[in-house]
């Protein structure tokens, strides 16, 4: 017996992320500037060519776009930190 399709399937590979689907930005780019595929479409089947990472917010972002029906997917990256304040900062910010 075979199990039935999901409609919602994992499109970027788990070879492709570092913990908890987290995308790892080595890999994307070893990948991007190879050529190789990063995933699978959900969609048609077809492999999933990476694209430049961009960054949305506190998060980096990862797209790929299918070889075959040109369906776009992206995979999120970990969160860019929040640059420190140094204690200089954070003294002059509690006496005003």
């Amino acid at each position: 017996m075979t199990q039935p399709r999901s409609e919602h399937r994992r499109e970027i590979w788990p070879s492709m992320c570092i913990g908890y689907g987290v995308v790892s930005g080595i890999e994307w780019a070893r990948a991007l500037d190879a050529g190789l595929a990063v995933g699978t479409c959900s969609r048609c089947g077809q492999l999933m060519k990476p694209l430049p990472a961009e960054q949305q917010g506190a998060r980096i972002v990862y797209p790929a776009r299918c070889a075959g029906c040109g369906r776009e997917a992206q995979g999120m990256g970990p969160r860019v930190e929040k640059p420190k304040k140094s204690a200089q900062d954070a003294k002059a910010a509690r006496v005003t």
